[in-house]
């Protein structure tokens, strides 16, 4: 090429004008070059899955994404070894589809189940659900029916889960206005996508998942209360545990909460080792009780009272709490059921 020191001063400056221009246009067709093979690429690759799910039937038995693995690893987050599902993430795999919904399912180390749902591509933390073999022996179907994020006052759309009972082979939803939506069934797992007339029937109005058998018989149903914005029946005595920092769901450093019931003028603690703890309430009903450092995991292995009161001493509401591992522990028949108002979660 010939350099510009060697041209005339006149041509030197067109050669000047011309070299950035002509080196941009060199680098257009390199990114053009570049991104028509990545297209062809990503085409190729889109043909490949298209054919492999075709030639499958559907996307069924795909392996879970990392995002839904690290969902259903912490259903177990903060709780001791002897109360973990432990599911089998590493094998995780697509049970049921719809649309642009996929339900995935990893066996748990006790023979249960935990399952999770990818819409739209992504995940949303803290769906995971999980069900233990006792839990699946008392009821004949497990549901999950996640709401929108995005807009909180739309109708959830998606109806998912497992049919426990082995002589369902046929499932519908029934609407409150007695019409039904067939649910394809595989393997036992079910994924549906409502249209929107559906799921606002279904978010005003109860419905009913119902089960049957080959001659079309009814074999189990489960009432679905409507998704809507219910009002919330206000109890007595609200309660809520705090856990200490770092997630153990075996410690508590605190109990905090609203009495509404009136004529309470304080709360009293009692721990399982008969310890007292009392707190006068504020204006609105509110408190907050401290657990010493040395009570912290008394309420992993029992349940505390927490008595409201007059001015008098007499008894006004009462609830138990306990620590999020004692539930658990409950839901794996390890752990006698707790009784109280508020204890049945």
């Amino acid at each position: 090429m010939t350099n510009a020191s060697e041209l005339p001063i006149h041509l030197a400056a067109i050669l000047d004008d011309l070299q950035p221009a002509a080196r941009e246009q060199a680098h257009r067709h390199r990114r053009r070059h570049q991104r028509r093979r990545a297209a062809i690429v990503a085409v190729l690759s889109t043909v490949a899955l298209a054919a492999t799910a075709g030639a499958s039937g559907s996307w069924l038995g795909w392996f879970a994404p990392s995002s839904v693995q690290n969902d259903l690893s912490n259903v177990d987050a903060g709780l001791p070894a002897d109360l973990r599902y432990d599911p089998d993430v590493a094998r995780a795999r697509a049970v049921a589809h719809a649309g642009a919904v996929v339900h995935f399912a990893a066996t748990t180390r006790d023979g249960g189940y935990c399952l999770d749902l990818l819409m739209d591509g992504a995940d949303r933390p803290g769906d995971a659900t999980c069900t233990s073999p006792t839990d699946a022996s008392r009821s004949a179907f497990s549901v999950q029916i996640p709401f929108a994020d995005a807009d909180a006052d739309a109708p959830p759309r998606v109806l998912a889960g497992r049919v426990n009972e082995r002589r369902v082979t046929r499932l519908a939803i029934e609407l409150a206005d007695g019409s039904e939506r067939p649910i394809a069934l595989s393997d036992g797992y079910f994924v549906a996508v409502l249209d929107q007339g559906d799921a606002e029937q279904a978010h005003r109005l109860p419905s009913t998942l119902v089960g049957r058998d080959g001659a079309r018989e009814l074999v189990a149903e489960l009432s679905l209360p409507p998704t809507g914005d219910a009002p919330v029946k206000q109890g007595p005595l609200e309660a809520t545990t705090i856990l200490v920092d770092g997630g153990d769901l075996t410690r508590i450093s605190g109990v905090q909460g609203t009495v509404n019931a009136p004529g309470a003028v304080r709360v009293r603690l009692q721990l399982p080792d008969g310890d007292t703890l009392v707190a006068r309430l504020r204006a609105d009903g509110g408190f907050r009780l401290t657990i010493p450092i040395r009570a912290r995991r008394q309420l992993a292995a029992a349940p505390a009272t927490l008595t409201a009161v007059d001015a008098r001493g007499r008894t006004v509401a009462d609830t138990v709490v306990a620590a999020p591992s004692l539930y658990r522990a409950r839901e794996r028949g390890r752990a006698p059921t707790l009784k109280g108002h508020g204890a049945e979660r």
